[in-house]
Formats: C-alpha cells, structure tokens, sequence
C-alpha cells in the first residue's frame, strides 16, 4: 500500500515508499463513473499494470472551504481504512496518492453496490435483513474495537461484495479516539456531522457522543429495511431536533418541513 504525505495537513507525515512504488493517475485506465458528490467522483478504474478493476475516488482539492478541509477528509479516510485493513467487512484500501488537483484513494470495486440500490431494487424477507443487519453490526464492532466511531452509517456506505456479503466503507468523517485521552465517563467527541436522518439527537443538538451514535444510525437502517419506508431527509438539520423531541428519539419517523 502506498501513501502520500499529509504534514501540512495533521503535523505528522504517514509513510512513505520510494518515488519508484509511488503510484499516479497514469497507472489506471477510467472506465466510467460510478457516483459523484459535492466534491468527490467515484471512478471504476482498471490498473493498467495487472488489469485488475478498482475503484478510485478522486477528491477536488479547491471545491470545498479550504484545502485543509478536504485534505482533512481524505487524511481521516485514509488512516481509518489503514487502520482496519484486513478485515473482509471493511472496505479494502489499495492505493493513495494526490496530484495538483486532486487527492486519490484506489479501493476495492465492489459490483454487488450499495445497500441502498438493495432495497430499491427488490423487497428484502426477514431472513435477509436478519443476514445483512449481523454482518453489519460485525463490521460496526470491528471498527469501534480499533477506537474508531464512523459518524456516517447508511445504506449508501453499505456495499455489496460479489458474494452477496456486507462491506462498510467511506471512513471521510470518522473519529479516531486517542487511548490516553478517554475520560472517566469513556470516549467522547462532538460535533454535527454525518447524514441527518440516520443521525442521533446528541449529534442534531451539537452535544457529546460515543460509538453509540453508530448504533443509532444502525436502527433507524434496521426500522426503514424491517418496515419498507425509506425516510425522507429534512431540508435542514433545524427541522430534525424538534422532530426528535416531540417523538421521544423513535428512529424512522419521517421529517417534514
């Protein structure tokens, strides 16, 4: 696996390999586009070197509020898959590398998509939704086992592998707890992030949280996949706290503006 630099980014540089192992862009042949954000495409790429296919996810440096913002995220997508490389229920991390334009993390391509087109494309039975909530709640463990919370657990973060098995990916907002900063209480942060509708009250509110907002974002999966109602994100994170107090914090309850 190779790695670019990113001291301008945290204060510390993670390996590095030789220029020679360093890969680039000129390695990988676009084949097409698989998806794309406000400042991310996802290319299906095959490397021109073994002909394997992989997807590469290429993030703008300039699209965002600041190059640190979305060095940021790359950095954080890149230590977190580091980190929990080698587990079949995390998203397999090949390569990275960035150019004047753009960072580029190479994972692998996953043909089976996302929970998310799942659920579009066909009724999920119990049995089903029993196998792939288990597998991601092995996934959810492993990561919260390595100190790490995800912040953005959702069917469009929950890829299908070719033999039908869960995969978690897109690590650009996870938290790494440090093991020598944990309060008496545990493991705390705060912050606003993620996917409203599978966010818990505690990150709507801006107060403290733990890896349980990744089992919140796990129920309210299991509610809209057990009852059939996809829920509607709210226009603004405003409308969803009083959407929450008034209904007690019950996950899959539907917001309107």
């Amino acid at each position: 696996m190779s790695y670019f630099l990113v001291k301008h980014c945290t204060g510390a540089a993670l390996p590095a390999q030789s220029a020679s192992s360093i890969p680039c862009l000129d390695d990988y042949e676009v084949l097409r586009t698989l998806g794309a954000g406000a400042n991310a495409t996802v290319y299906l790429v095959r490397e021109k070197h073994t002909s394997s296919l992989y997807a590469l996810k290429a993030v703008d440096k300039y699209t965002v509020d600041g190059r640190k913002v979305a060095c940021r995220a790359v950095v954080n997508e890149q230590v977190a898959l580091s980190e929990l490389n080698g587990s079949d229920l995390i998203l397999p991390l090949h390569a990275c590398f960035h150019d004047t334009e753009n960072f580029y993390l190479v994972t692998e391509y996953l043909p089976g998509g996302d929970l998310q087109q799942l659920q579009i494309s066909r009724v999920l039975d119990v049995e089903a939704v029993r196998f792939y909530m288990a597998e991601l709640l092995l996934a959810i463990e492993h990561v919260h086992a390595h100190n790490i919370v995800h912040r953005d657990v959702k069917p469009e973060n929950i890829f299908i592998d070719m033999d039908g098995h869960v995969v978690l990916g897109d690590f650009g907002i996870a938290w790494q707890f440090d093991r020598d900063t944990s309060t008496p209480d545990g493991y705390f942060t705060r912050g606003r992030v993620g996917t409203p509708a599978f966010s818990s009250p505690e990150v709507l509110f801006g107060e403290d949280y733990s890896f349980e907002v990744d089992l919140w974002a796990f129920g309210v999966i299991l509610y809209e996949m057990l009852s059939g109602k996809v829920r509607v994100d709210c226009l603004s994170l405003r409308f969803i706290p009083f959407k929450v107090e008034n209904i007690g914090g019950i996950p899959g309850q539907h917001c309107s503006g």
